[in-house]
């Protein structure tokens, strides 16, 4: 099997977009292959003939065939993602980063602070949390979740 080249983008189809303020969307989309990530990686997405801009999956690492990611529109990549309606291709390069050491938080108790969009790219953090807390690995000890946001309606995304 060849070895998978992470400069090389995958076509993913932007199935649906959720406006989660004025700002903020969440564009969920699929692939026709496998695309494995560890929480805190990013990805670098591609528009054909637009340009290309790193993001934060905001999706759980353990779906590998669908993908989420919530994008604020905060300059011209952004702005162009903003502007997808659905049913388009998009490229996905990566993941790139090394992820979060999850394993240094067994048997210790933690504190997940987000705000504004951040919040809902702690979703990935707390998901592996919870999985580990209560799947088949040692998790943390105790955790606790903080949460803020001008926009009242945020706070539901998490």
């Amino acid at each position: 099997m060849a070895e998978k080249n992470i400069y090389k983008p995958i076509k993913y189809k932007v199935d649906k977009i959720v406006t989660e303020t004025p700002l903020i969307k969440t564009f969920f989309i699929s692939a026709d292959q496998e695309f494995e990530f560890q929480t805190g990686q990013f990805v670098e997405v591609t528009l054909d003939g637009i340009g290309e801009a790193p993001y934060t999956p905001s999706s759980s690492p353990s779906i590998k065939d669908k993908m989420e990611l919530t994008i604020m529109n905060a300059g011209y990549v952004t702005g162009k993602m903003h502007e997808l309606k659905g049913g388009e291709t998009i490229g996905i390069r990566g993941p790139y980063g090394k992820g979060y050491p999850i394993e240094k938080f067994y048997g210790k108790e933690i504190l997940i602070l987000g705000g504004g969009v951040g919040q809902r790219l702690a979703f990935p953090w707390c998901v592996r949390v919870v999985s580990t807390r209560y799947g088949m690995v040692q998790g943390p000890r105790g955790w606790t979740v903080i949460r803020g946001s001008e926009a009242c309606n945020l706070c539901d995304i998490l």
